[in-house]
């Protein structure tokens, strides 16, 4: 992974707390700008990585929206249309997994064959109800995340959404790959 790739990762990651602690010290017309920046850096690498395979659509909508929200922060002086990024990220990724189930192959199955080409029918199966898991998750995490932008506190916002929320992910994560050896065990 290159360095600015990694950048761009813990940038979309660390969002939530990045912009709680920006609001605590600025305006958020002065965070947004900083916000569109690394948006249109994000957007002009996945322009250059094009050539590199096929993109993932969501993350252009990702991007775009992020700009626009970052935009009418900027033109608004509300810092309200920040708080919406992670709802929209999870809306992004519930199209994603819930677009693979109804044009297989699910995501998780295109993961899975990953490292094993020849997936019989049984863990094709398997990787569907992984799929569908994950999208009640990203119907779940968008929920709350959507909630506490309506809460309106903002610590309470970028502990769920910058915390908790990928806690909730490596637990599920971690609890499917327990799941899944127990069953390849038998």
């Amino acid at each position: 992974m290159s360095i600015s790739r990694f950048f761009f990762l813990l940038f979309f990651v660390g969002y939530p707390i990045m912009v709680y602690l920006g609001l605590r010290f600025f305006e958020a017309r002065l965070v947004a700008p900083v916000l569109v920046l690394v948006a249109l850096g994000r957007w002009l690498m996945s322009k250059r990585a094009e050539g590199a395979g096929p993109q993932m659509p969501q993350a252009k909508i990702v991007i775009g929206a992020s700009i626009v929200l970052a935009l009418a922060t900027g033109l608004t002086n509300s810092q309200i249309y920040l708080e919406y990024y992670p709802l929209f990220m999870n809306i992004a990724m519930f199209a994603l997994f819930f677009g693979s189930l109804l044009r297989p192959p699910s995501v998780v199955e295109q993961i899975a064959r990953v490292s094993d080409p020849d997936l019989p029918e049984r863990a094709v199966a398997y990787t569907r109800k992984v799929t569908m898991v994950w999208c009640a998750f990203f119907v779940f995490n968008g929920s709350m995340a959507l909630s506490t932008v309506l809460f309106g506190d903002l610590a309470i916002w970028a502990f769920y959404n910058g915390f908790v929320s990928y806690a909730l992910m490596a637990l599920l994560f971690a609890g499917e790959y327990l799941l899944r050896h127990r069953m390849l065990a038998r």
